[in-house]
């Protein structure tokens, strides 16, 4: 071992005396391409780190079901739901564009309403109406739709009123809304905006987590 380091260290030695350029290259592309395999290396996923992972994701959803059921049932609603954002495709010249997923459904009849992705442009007002001022969302209540897909989501459901309230992230950055539907008006007004107002803060962290 000792012989071979002294033999590499002579070589070094000659090559920067006679190539200093090239010798200063091949060392930089040697380390180069060692960082890059030690930090390919840092980031690979084990099957059990994927495996506490995936754990994880599953109590952070069932704790937003769980969350979900009790707000719907807490203010006599017909359905909670939560859309998420997402760029999940591109137009034909390669720019993204976001579209708005169904993630999170539960309703009194433990129906299942279908995956279903839309762009963010059919359900734009109903979003202007939640980001009216860009830095301090707030939650609104609806009794007519405003756009494709509230109209859409009131003629499914057969609603007279929905509450829509804003999903950010520690950064207010938006990452989703949260509906509350309605067939019937028994619950006040302000008591659905403050409890799915509450939801809403209260769920942000375990979406992240079930992302």
């Amino acid at each position: 071992m000792i012989k071979e380091l002294n033999d590499l260290a002579s070589w070094l030695v000659q090559s920067l005396s006679t190539k200093p350029l090239a010798t200063f290259v091949a060392i930089f592309l040697v380390f180069s391409g060692y960082m890059v395999y030690k930090g390919y290396d840092s980031i690979v996923i084990t099957p059990n780190e994927e495996a506490v992972r995936f754990e994880k994701q599953i109590k952070s959803a069932n704790i937003i079901d769980d969350a979900l059921e009790n707000l719907r049932s807490e203010l006599k609603a017909d359905n909670v739901l939560i859309r998420q954002f997402h760029n999940g495709r591109h137009d034909l010249t390669g720019i993204p564009f976001t579209e708005a997923s169904t993630t999170y459904f539960v309703d009194h009849a433990d129906g299942h309403d279908p995956v279903r992705e839309e762009p963010i442009g059919s359900m734009h007002k109903s979003i202007g109406k939640m980001w009216a001022r860009i830095d301090k969302p707030s939650c609104v209540m609806l009794y007519n739709p405003v756009d494709i897909s509230t109209r859409r989501y009131f003629k499914t459901h057969n609603l007279k009123s929905a509450a829509f309230c804003p999903l950010t992230n520690l950064l207010n950055y938006p990452i989703g809304v949260v509906v509350v539907g309605f067939s019937e008006g028994d619950t006040e007004e302000e008591v659905v905006i403050a409890k799915t107002s509450a939801l809403a803060k209260r769920v942000t962290g375990y979406l992240q987590d079930a992302g």
